[in-house]
């Protein structure tokens, strides 16, 4: 009796694991889950987080230009159009958080490319379209708030033209700096974060020419580094987020086709890793925010799809997880050794 009650228990323990806790194959630290959906399907938009919010400007259904301005709560994972618009519906733009106010830098809207800032009030709702204009038509650039400026990153406009200039913005005074410093080469639709020294801009393209490049730049120096790192290929329209020691670089193009990886850049050791958890499909174009522990991943576009999903990723993987296949399947084989080890000691038991 002694025996058959420790296989009892033994087996019965092995059952209990807590697989929830147990990282599948397919995931690292980081978890990705689909916590909401967006009014419509949204690509090609420039979002920013105020402290509490994300709001999300313009950018593609799938069908035609937005003008929306979409609020989204992580309180309670859900997001609606506000009541004021954008002057024109526009894609492609980029945006920045002073603190203050959202800036939004130029976009298209049916083909052409917009020099226009605007300045978006999100306790008022106000938008406001500034006296200072960009230098040119301008859509694809990266944009980062320093703490004292907006740095807006290469782009194209509507003829083709890419640039490598950077800009360099003041709200406070609502004056246009073109910069000294050139990137290394026309580029649009890279991604930046700002880790509070240095901007580090991820990838891009000129025109079929795509890049691998990680570039850092130092405002105060007035300087670009070519960094030894490299993305795993070259490929443009991701999206990044500083999460306070990494940047998190989502999705984008490859030569071929959209890319569903995650990657992480660590400044500190100039280093590259993919993240082993994904995006639920590869994606581009994807308006995201850091807000607190978590990047907000809304909507993007996958080929010919165009998505709504909100969906959030824990670096950290503090998560509540459905129990993993793998899991399910050793919990039913210890359930068929459990009842025929008992079924054997009964029949002992009795023989006896």
């Amino acid at each position: 009796m002694r025996k058959l009650w420790a296989v009892f228990i033994a087996l019965f323990l092995i059952m209990l694991i807590p697989i929830g806790t147990i990282p599948s194959e397919g995931s690292n630290d980081g978890y990705i889950t689909q916590i909401g959906e967006l009014p419509m399907p949204i690509y090609r938009a420039s979002a920013i987080w105020d402290g509490s919010n994300a709001y999300i400007f313009g950018g593609k259904d799938g069908t035609s230009d937005l003008d929306t301005i979409v609020c989204f709560s992580p309180s309670s994972n859900e997001a609606i159009v506000l009541e004021t618009t954008l002057p024109t519906p526009k894609d492609g733009s980029s945006a920045i958080w002073d603190g203050h106010h959202a800036y939004i830098f130029g976009g298209n809207f049916e083909g052409i490319s917009s020099n226009e800032i605007l300045r978006f009030d999100t306790v008022t709702g106000e938008i406001t379209r500034m006296d200072t204009e960009l230098p040119w038509g301008l859509q694809g650039s990266a944009a980062i708030w320093t703490g004292q400026y907006a740095y807006v990153f290469g782009g194209h406009d509507e003829n083709g033209v890419f640039h490598r200039e950077i800009i360099r913005y003041d709200p406070t005074t609502d004056n246009i700096t073109l910069i000294d410093t050139l990137l290394p080469a026309e580029r649009a639709g890279a991604s930046a974060v700002w880790d509070g020294e240095n901007v580090y801009i991820f990838g891009g393209r000129f025109k079929t020419i795509l890049y691998d490049e990680v570039l850092r730049f130092n405002p105060s120096e007035g300087n670009i580094t070519i960094m030894n790192s490299k993305l795993p290929e070259p490929r443009y329209h991701t999206s990044a987020v500083w999460s306070g020691t990494n940047a998190y670089i989502f999705g984008g193009r490859n030569d071929s086709s959209v890319v569903d990886e995650i990657l992480i850049y660590d400044p500190d050791t100039d280093s590259i890793s993919v993240e082993k958890a994904k995006l639920p499909s590869g994606r581009e174009r994807i308006p995201v925010v850091w807000a607190d522990d978590y990047a907000y991943i809304f909507g993007g576009q996958s080929e010919a799809n165009y998505l709504d999903e909100i969906l959030r990723f824990d670096p950290e993987g503090r998560k509540d997880i459905e129990p993993d296949e793998p899991f399910l399947v050793y919990q039913l084989i210890a359930l068929v050794v459990l009842m025929t080890v008992l079924v054997w000691l009964v029949g002992r038991r009795r023989k006896k």
